[in-house]
């Protein structure tokens, strides 16, 4: 099963994650798996930049999409 994260800022999608690999540039976030199927992505010293969408995406037919908005206060 492939996973993917992004993260939607303004008019752009930032790759996170892909599988369990990391694609971020940004050291705090990273991807925690347990078995069978739970992908966890997570945000270390979470800041206001964090703030906004993400989608975490499972490779399936059909698609599966979560969207989650992350408030940061």
């Amino acid at each position: 099963m492939k996973v993917t994260w992004l993260h939607h800022k303004g008019e752009s999608i930032h790759l996170l994650t892909v599988g369990r690999n990391a694609y971020s540039s940004d050291e705090r976030i990273t991807l925690s798996f347990r078995y069978p199927n739970n992908f966890r992505l997570e945000i270390a010293f979470i800041t206001r930049r964090d703030e906004g969408l993400y989608e975490c995406q499972v490779a399936t037919h059909p698609p599966k999409v979560k969207k989650i908005f992350l408030k940061v206060t």
